[in-house]
């Protein structure tokens, strides 16, 4: 099991990005810690998928700014080997079968002093606990899309790096797998992991996140326990409903 103590999984500062003339991200700064399940939130222009981005590597940060991954530069081979993001399914190799993405991942992620292996009988519990029970022998262009997102989480938690970022993969995943699925994120966060999970999902994630941060125009506006928001009780969607200015009326209607 991994250490309970606070040890900072991912830590950015003075992250600025710009699009030619667009400011994407606008001197961002926080700290995701070992066991935080961290919900990151805001309108859609707001610089989440950006923030993924430079955490990945596709995007570099400036020189003057830091994004680290477990202590390791995001971009790095040894940061990206410390993350695993799950997001779009349009860069999954569909030519694969299920177990055979989830061998390649494992690899991926490993190095010479740690060599990841995930057993078979792993990989079938796993999709029988997903509810794709025999499925992981088959190609992936025979996937559902929601199949194609439970494969994704599939892998990550079977290799367990120290930050997963969920990246709006629970839409189109069916309700029984979902609450799995967070239940799981849950055991990876009381083991030491940490979870970055962007979502327009409020009600999720109040119900998983300790930690949010809200992003607007690149900018932080906010970040805090979850539960400084439970003692003003309000919850992530009423914060992100009085921050935007939509009625309790229409919210309602």
């Amino acid at each position: 099991m991994r250490s309970r103590k606070l040890v900072p999984n991912v830590n950015v500062s003075n992250l600025t990005f710009k699009y030619r003339n667009t400011q994407a991200l606008d001197r961002v700064n926080f700290t995701a810690y070992a066991g935080d399940f961290f919900a990151i939130i805001g309108p859609n222009g707001s610089g989440k998928s950006t923030l993924c981005k430079v955490l990945q590597g596709i995007l570099s940060s400036p020189k003057n700014a830091d994004a680290l991954i477990a202590g390791k530069p995001a971009g790095t081979i040894s940061a990206c080997r410390l993350l695993a993001y799950c997001g779009d399914n349009d860069h999954m190799p569909r030519f694969l079968t299920g177990e055979e993405f989830i061998h390649n991942s494992a690899r991926l992620h490993s190095h010479r002093e740690h060599r990841i292996r995930v057993s078979k009988k792993e990989i079938e519990g796993t999709f029988a606990q997903l509810g794709m029970e025999g499925r992981h022998n088959e190609i992936m262009e025979t996937y559902s899309h929601g199949m194609l997102k439970k494969t994704q989480l599939a892998a990550s938690l079977l290799i367990k790096p120290p930050v997963i970022i969920v990246d709006e993969t629970l839409n189109g995943v069916d309700i029984e797998a979902q609450y799995k699925i967070e239940v799981e994120l849950h055991r990876f966060c009381q083991e030491g992991g940490t979870v970055l999970m962007c979502s327009h999902d409020f009600a999720m994630q109040s119900r998983n996140a300790n930690k949010f941060l809200l992003l607007d125009r690149g900018r932080v506006v906010v970040t805090a326990p979850v539960v400084e928001l439970a003692k003003e009780g309000l919850s992530i969607e009423d914060l992100v409903r009085q921050y935007i200015g939509i009625p309790e009326s229409r919210i309602n209607a």
